[in-house]
């Protein structure tokens, strides 16, 4: 018989990520079926694991969501980096070359735009309901 990963079948039972059944758990420690079924229902090793994994994937979502906002972070910094390059270009060259420039401005307040979740293109709907919503606020002399 080859040696258990773990000391403890419980510890097996909860911490394996091959979630292994009760059965393989007493097949693996060589121990009888109604044994390990009658100590995980006394022990509450079902809840156990859940709360084990719960907080492992709970953990692991932190950590993604971290890592997301670093991203995020890290990406607005170089459109932003894109942006003033486009515009000092702009500032201080001629109209040649202002193809290349307006588009790295674009493209800079396209990326941060989609960062922050915000539209990066009108649509013509929004476009038609922000016209509508002027009219109706527009002061009148």
């Amino acid at each position: 018989m080859k040696k258990p990963k773990y000391h403890d079948p419980k510890l097996y039972y909860i911490r394996d990520p091959s979630h292994p059944t009760l059965p393989i758990v007493a097949k693996e420690y060589g121990i009888s079926k109604s044994w390990i079924n009658k100590r995980s229902t006394a022990e509450n090793w079902v809840q156990q694991k859940k709360e084990y994994w719960d907080k492992t994937d709970a953990k692991t979502a932190e950590r993604e969501i971290e890592t997301i906002a670093d991203m995020n972070i890290r990406h607005l910094r170089e459109y932003r980096m894109i942006q003033g390059k486009g515009l000092k270009f702009i500032k201080d060259r001629e109209f040649r070359q202002m193809r290349d420039a307006v588009s790295a401005v674009d493209t800079g307040i396209k990326g941060e735009r989609t960062i922050k979740g915000e539209p990066t293109e009108k649509t013509d709907v929004h476009i038609k309901i922000t016209v509508k919503e002027a009219k109706t606020t527009r002061r009148k002399p």
